[in-house]
Formats: C-alpha cells, structure tokens, sequence
C-alpha cells in the first residue's frame, strides 16, 4: 500500500528478535551438562551464540535505522489518546479510587463509568466528576485532576534517563 509510512524494518526486526527468543531454550540447555560437559552441549553453544548474536544485532540494526527517522506527531498522539473519551486512564483513575475503597471495588466501578463513558459519549473524566466527586475533589486538590496521559508513565522517564545517560557515558568514551 502506497500510502503507508511504517517502515517494513519494524516487522523485520521483530522476526529477528523473535529468532533470537526461539534459540535461548537451547543455549539454557547447554549450560546443564552431564559429565564434566562430556556429552557435546557445548557443541551447542557453537551454533547458538553466533545466531542469537545474529538475530540480535540484526534486530538492534533495522531499528537503530528506524529511529533515525522516527518522526513523533505529538498534537497527532494526543488526538488519538483522547479519541475514546480518555478511557486510557481508566487504571490511573482506579489506582486512585483503590486508595480509598480498595483494588476490587475500584475495578467495578472504573469498569462501570468506562461502559457509561462509550455509552453516552461522555470522558472519563466528566464520568469522574459526577459518579466519585470525593475522588475528583481529592486529585484536584493534588493538582492531578483531570488526570492525563503524560502523567500515568509509571517509570518510563526514570528508565529513558538512565537509558540516554548509559549512552552518553560510551559516546563520550570513544571507540
């Protein structure tokens, strides 16, 4: 299709990765010898950690290439993520509720505005609002209501920081 923009190197790299997943069952299996590896596991290690060293750098290759061109449509993103009515923050909004009633009572009645929040047509915040005011009054008074996207991230940016750190410490180290 003409029209598509998604590079086929995603599902390449996929395929790969997915080839170096099949063939870490055998390296395990080499690592428990009979006797004194006597019996040839370590033959297997002969075959098994070119590949996955194949598929691996294969797989990191087709998406370093996709990264380069990566191209993130922000204001794009955000259109999608409110196109439901925000029910992507269902689990932040129970996270919370739980605090007060507990997990299980927070799930049904999360599960419960999300129904009324396709039904009527309606966000999950207004749904908020309106079915847990306590809820809605306790986050407004954190400063976090209505909830958004960019603040239910968990420990993506603490990962994505050490991550960019890890790799300007081998940038500035040189070959």
């Amino acid at each position: 299709m003409p029209q598509k923009a998604n590079p086929i190197s995603c599902e390449a790299a996929v395929g790969a990765s997915t080839v170096a997943g099949s063939l870490l069952p055998a390296l395990h299996a080499s690592a428990q010898p009979s006797h004194e590896r006597a019996a040839g596991e370590w033959h297997v290690e002969w075959f098994v950690v070119p590949a996955l060293a194949l598929q691996a750098a294969t797989s990191l290759a087709l998406m370093a290439a996709v990264m380069k061109d990566l191209v993130v449509d922000c204001d794009r993103m955000r259109v999608n993520l409110e196109h439901d009515g925000g029910l992507i923050l269902t689990e932040a909004y129970m996270f919370a509720y739980a605090q007060d009633v507990g997990r299980e009572e927070a799930h049904q009645q999360l599960y419960a505005m999300a129904l009324r929040t396709r039904e009527h047509g309606t966000t999950l915040s207004e749904e908020v609002r309106a079915s847990l005011p306590v809820l809605a009054k306790r986050l407004e008074q954190e400063g976090r209501f209505p909830l958004k996207p960019e603040d239910y991230l968990g420990e993506a940016r603490i990962v994505a920081a050490f991550a960019v750190d890890k790799w300007r410490q081998r940038e500035s180290a040189g070959p």
